[in-house]
């Protein structure tokens, strides 16, 4: 897979969660953000939401359920923009592309 089918697959996914959780921003990073996917790479991608449910436990497996709907690649990651202290975070922001 190349880098825009990649792409592709984040925004078709990003709509579709759109239509459950409250999406503020969704990055794809990871290898597909900085060029060095391989035939076995996966899909990085971080959610931000404006407000996770009262039970952040509930938020996160739906969005591993949402995954199956678009590809099984999709590795999903939720991620609150109030923690800019999180190692991901700074990953996230620094080296992915905003979908």
């Amino acid at each position: 897979m190349d880098k825009a089918e990649a792409i592709k697959l984040a925004k078709d996914y990003k709509e579709l969660v759109k239509k459950h959780l409250p999406v503020e921003e969704v990055y794809l990073y990871g290898s597909y953000a900085t060029d060095t996917q391989h035939a076995d790479s996966d899909i990085d991608i971080a959610v931000f939401v404006k407000k996770t449910s009262d039970d952040f436990f509930e938020d996160t497996p739906l969005l591993w359920k949402l995954r199956r709907q678009v590809s099984s690649l999709i590795e999903p990651v939720l991620l609150d923009k109030r923690d800019k202290n999180s190692p991901l975070y700074s990953q996230v922001i620094s080296t992915g592309i905003v979908i």
